[in-house]
């Protein structure tokens, strides 16, 4: 068994293999990262392939396992502290190759997604980042209007009233303001209409998946936050059980314990951070629409706001 090391970069690649038959560790090489696939394929006998999470890990792993080969993703940080302090890209993938022959990984892998999984995800993620990019500008319209006198009393800046309001205000703002409002107001517009085109055809995945589908029975959560849920999640069988989900969404307390002594602090965040929006989000419309008006969840919510407030309780139930 040969056991291989990727220290992956953008460009180029760092390799070392390890042989287990003799225990003697390659010297390690730089290899055109987009020629990897191709330089692996070629190498003879039983190999197992190991590289760190990072930008691409994702995407160069579903090609490697396309071609056949057996490659595992770890994360970084839990690498790290296995292995000694590492200052090249040479002694990293040398690193890798060793620990992976030890064994020593098992408990580092992280999961890849699919190809449909990973553009679902790639898709909803957009969207969420240009809904974000839209509300600074709103933020930055509004703002730049109250420098000036000018306070908006419409909540949707698109809408029919509120774009004959900021005609009307924009046409008595110094020549300058009127510029950096109009240039505000045409990037706001420009993004809004690309959300609502991803918005659209996240709705469309929605009709065609049976989990989004089973995650929309929750009251609060609609077709976009049901897909957003869905990608982030991925195949739910991962999950040897609920508290691992919490884990992973980064939803779950830090825990410090000593003897008789037990802390616990804030959110760990550590998970994924877009599942951790999403839950929290569903959570917020759960205990606000009014089918769950007499549910149990909604008033344990309630009891938890009167005593840690709205914050902790909205965490709290997004973990539930």
């Amino acid at each position: 068994m040969i056991y291989i090391g990727l220290d992956v970069h953008k460009v180029n690649t760092t390799v070392a293999w390890l042989d287990s038959e003799t225990g003697e560790i390659s010297e390690a090489h730089n290899c055109p990262t987009d020629q990897l696939a191709e330089h692996l394929v070629a190498l003879s006998g039983s190999k197992r392939i190991v590289m760190e999470t990072g930008a691409i890990s994702s995407f160069l792993a579903r090609q490697l396992k396309s071609c056949g080969l057996e490659v595992m993703v770890v994360d970084a940080y839990k690498s790290h502290r296995l292995s000694e302090a590492r200052q090249t890209d040479k002694l990293d993938a040398q690193s890798l190759a060793w620990l992976l022959a030890a064994g020593l990984l098992e408990g580092a892998e992280v999961w890849v997604a699919d190809e449909a999984t990973a553009q679902l995800r790639e898709l909803e993620r957009t969207r969420q980042r240009l809904t974000q990019q839209t509300t600074r500008l709103r933020n930055a319209l509004r703002a730049s209007l109250v420098r000036h006198g000018q306070d908006c009393p419409y909540s949707d800046l698109l809408g029919k009233e509120a774009t004959q309001w900021l005609d009307e205000c924009q046409a008595q703002l110094p020549a300058l303001v009127q510029i950096s409002v109009q240039a505000l107001r045409n990037s706001l517009a420009a993004i809004a209409e690309q959300v609502k085109v991803l918005a659209a055809e996240v709705s469309q995945q929605a009709e065609n998946n049976q989990q989004a589908a089973l995650l929309r029975t929750i009251p609060g959560v609609g077709p976009l936050l049901s897909v957003a849920i869905v990608a982030e999640i991925g195949d739910i069988r991962r999950f040897p059980s609920a508290a691992h989900l919490r884990s992973y969404s980064g939803l779950v307390p830090q825990v410090s314990q000593s003897g008789e002594r037990r802390w616990t602090g804030p959110l760990t965040k550590r998970g994924n951070r877009f599942l951790r929006w999403a839950m929290v989000l569903a959570a917020q419309h759960f205990s606000r629409v009014t089918a769950t008006k007499n549910l149990s969840p909604r008033k344990w919510y309630y009891h938890l706001v009167y005593k840690h407030g709205p914050n902790v309780a909205k965490v709290a139930l997004a973990r539930r």
